[in-house]
């Protein structure tokens, strides 16, 4: 009789594949050791004494290293019991546990689910791309696409749909211009992503130092041909209420983390790098400031506006 081999739990979080070439090579986002946005993370070789808040480097405020030891301490994973030494058991390793509740508190743990694992992995990918986003956000080099703001055609109600219809034009150079239309499943897209991270506050924070990372002209394109189809939905961009702001540089990675909505579209064979995107969204306006948010995590950029471009674009906060 052929014994069946019992089948692994399935993950909450599918390891969604993206930013395939932003390391030189294939890699998936759950394995955040392979990337260079999130190699340097709480747990990593740096010193704390030199670990700054995501603002506060460029700013040369004082050193925020409580932000960072909350979150590597919430996000520690705990030392199974099944890995303590036989030795352990002894009244001298027991006495030394007792001097320190917290070492004998992680021993009696129960070990790591799968999807805690998964959920752990991926909060440190979150983390390491919050360390270096102040010099990613604004960088333009040869792996961003450029995503400009649209309104929407009617208002956004803010209220928590579970089906997302979405369209946006998809501007190249050397290529014809491009309309698509993509119906998400919010809930299943939401459930690709974890509960958010608390939100760092830096001290001093410049918020327009940062928000002038984002302005430049470097994202001008000039399709040749006018824009092959322009569906007229609900979420289509209008006309009339394009945002007054330039496109913002997203890197891939850092849509993945924190908006599935605008990472699906990224991860489609029709963009390419250096693309420009008109995305609608119910405040447009504010667009700089969702993208600042989703590259530094400050919570001062958290406002009302923000958090509802976020949701929209199947985000959590």
């Amino acid at each position: 009789m052929k014994v069946s081999k019992p089948r692994k739990p399935r993950p909450a979080i599918d390891p969604i594949r993206t930013d395939v070439e932003y390391c030189g090579k294939q890699a998936w986002v759950l394995t955040p050791s392979r990337c260079q946005l999130c190699s340097a993370s709480p747990r990593s070789a740096q010193s704390r004494s030199g670990m700054a808040s995501p603002a506060s480097r460029r700013h040369g405020t004082p050193v925020d290293t409580k932000w960072y030891r909350a979150v590597d301490d919430m996000l520690t994973p705990l030392i199974k019991s099944d890995q303590a030494e036989p030795g352990d058991e002894k009244d001298g390793s027991r006495s030394a546990l007792a001097c320190n509740p917290r070492d004998d508190e992680r021993l009696l743990a129960p070990p790591l689910t799968p999807t805690a694992r998964l959920v752990l992995q991926f909060q440190r990918f979150r983390v390491g791309l919050w360390q270096r986003g102040q010099r990613d956000f604004g960088k333009i080099d040869d792996k961003t696409v450029f995503v400009m703001p649209m309104a929407l055609r009617q208002p956004f109600s803010g209220t928590d749909a579970d089906r997302l219809l979405i369209s946006a034009v998809i501007h190249s150079q050397g290529r014809k211009s491009m309309g698509i239309r993509r119906e998400f499943d919010l809930r299943q897209l939401r459930a690709t992503v974890p509960e958010p991270l608390p939100s760092p506050r830096t001290p001093n924070f410049d918020r327009k130092l940062l928000l002038a990372a984002a302005s430049s002209e470097q994202w001008m394109v000039s399709p040749s041909t006018p824009v092959a189809r322009r569906p007229s939905v609900v979420g289509a961009p209008s006309t009339g209420g394009e945002s007054q702001t330039n496109p913002v540089a997203i890197h891939r990675p850092y849509a993945r983390a924190h908006l599935p909505v605008l990472a699906s579209i990224l991860m489609s064979d029709l963009v390419h790098y250096g693309d420009k995107i008109d995305l609608p969204m119910p405040h447009p306006r504010v667009w700089t400031e969702t993208a600042a948010f989703v590259y530094t995590g400050e919570e001062t950029l958290l406002t009302d506006e923000v958090k509802q471009n976020i949701r929209y674009l199947g985000g959590k906060v």
